[in-house]
């Protein structure tokens, strides 16, 4: 009895407690680095990553499906439930004009460019937000999928590689602070691009893994503007 509520408690605890957001990065990035085998990757080398709010979400059916592999009956029954919901919300003609106003210059290329993929990657088929963590490896960026809600302090225990690219296919960065703190177009060899945000600190030391960097007072490659 006594251990079912100290469980209780423990729950309630950490629920209206305050996450130490600094600790729950670090186990983020931790189970990150777990999740690519082979690798002993410094935490410098590692960010939260999250698609920007106005890059338009993909089709239904372009978004994965995130952490297949001994899902319960009833999380799949759940997520249809919730598919259903956004397919309701996509085609409301109202929800159609707002998001329409919002996309404008978030993203170019379709869903099977490289940005598509890395925007399919960030838009998974959930129930409850996982949380994504951008690792910069000596020959490939990869993004890594955790379950649980950072906000919550809530990491794992599934994890899965949900994209990753051959590092001399990332043609270019381009920050976007005139927009928000944290937001980076990132463009491709493909001339795709699409707009994130690295939501953790430690920008600077990830920055310096990348290409060509050019700051928003700069044009953007390929750009016709």
């Amino acid at each position: 009895m006594s251990s079912g509520m100290d469980r209780i408690w423990g729950e309630v605890k950490r629920r209206i407690l305050p996450v130490d957001r600094k600790d729950a990065v670090a186990r983020a990035k931790a189970a990150a680095a777990a999740a690519i085998p082979g690798l002993e990757l410094p935490l410098s080398s590692m960010h939260l990553l999250e698609r920007d709010g106005q890059v338009a979400e993909p089709p239904l059916r372009k978004r994965p499906r995130p952490f297949q592999d001994g899902q319960p009956m009833t999380d799949h029954l759940l997520e249809r439930s919730s598919d259903l919901q956004d397919l309701a919300e996509r085609y409301n003609p109202v929800n159609s004009l707002v998001q329409r106003g919002r996309n404008r210059e978030a993203m170019a290329g379709d869903w099977d460019s490289c940005a598509g993929q890395l925007t399919r990657a960030l838009s998974p088929r959930k129930l409850q937000d996982p949380t994504h963590v951008f690792c910069a490896t000596p020959d490939r960026f990869v993004v890594v999928r955790l379950e649980g809600r950072l906000s919550r302090g809530e990491i794992g225990p599934r994890s899965e590689v949900a994209w990753q690219l051959p590092r001399q296919n990332l043609a270019w960065v381009r920050g976007r602070n005139d927009i928000r703190h944290n937001t980076h177009e990132l463009g491709f060899t493909d001339g795709s691009w699409t707009t994130v945000l690295f939501t953790s600190d430690g920008w600077h030391a990830l920055g310096k893994t990348f290409p060509q960097r050019l700051g928003y007072r700069d044009a953007r490659p390929g750009s016709t503007d």
